[in-house]
């Protein structure tokens, strides 16, 4: 779930919801109170939905050091201990989105 919003309130009712949540810096609130929720600004709503697309799509994927075939069985011609897939996410501490 997705909520875009311009107000420190909707940070603090995505989070509640556990929702994403990405703030529009032509909202309510100045986007230094803003930078403050430690979600994602965009100036514009469409880069909040692309923003927010990609947030969703990397929420979705399997976490560093999760292969994705633990949740699906493998078929029978496959090795029997595939090895994970390089770990994508960023490293602690940053953040892949713009301030």
């Amino acid at each position: 779930m997705l909520l875009v919003g311009g107000a420190v309130d909707d940070a603090d009712a995505a989070r509640a919801n556990g929702a994403h949540a990405v703030l529009h810096t032509g909202g309510l609130h100045h986007p230094a109170e803003l930078a403050a929720t430690d979600h994602p600004l965009a100036d514009s709503l469409t880069d909040a939905v692309a923003i927010g697309s990609r947030l969703i799509a990397d929420a979705a994927r399997p976490a560093c050091g999760q292969h994705e075939s633990a949740a699906v069985p493998l078929p029978r011609t496959a090795p029997t201990s595939p090895s994970p897939p390089a770990c994508t996410a960023a490293p602690a501490g940053t953040s892949p989105w713009p301030n």
